[in-house]
């Protein structure tokens, strides 16, 4: 499986912040499990244009419901999830990963 780059929610918070003029709303659904281990969260962004984007970043935890080594946790999957979905709507979000 291809392991997501880490993205720093701190990061992430600033750009929106450059961009919260153009965001009418960020939703984020609550994590679902599709087994007893993995596991996804959605988010979708709206624009004041009315146009959205919605995406998925996924998650994976032990049994005992810790994060596995090398895997991203829930808040880290829903920081994506929204990265996501502002890249999909065009917004330059390569910053946020370097």
């Amino acid at each position: 499986m291809k392991q997501l780059p880490k993205i720093d929610s701190n990061q992430v918070l600033q750009k929106l912040k450059q961009i919260q003029l153009d965001i009418t709303s960020i939703e984020t659904e609550p994590p679902v499990m599709l087994t007893e281990v993995i596991g996804f969260i959605r988010c979708k962004v709206t624009l004041t244009d009315n146009r959205s984007s919605q995406a998925l970043a996924n998650f994976s935890l032990t049994k005992e419901g810790k994060l596995l080594p090398g895997e991203i946790s829930i808040e880290e999957a829903e920081t994506t999830a929204i990265f996501r979905a502002l890249s999909y709507l065009g917004y330059e979000t390569e910053a946020l990963t370097h």
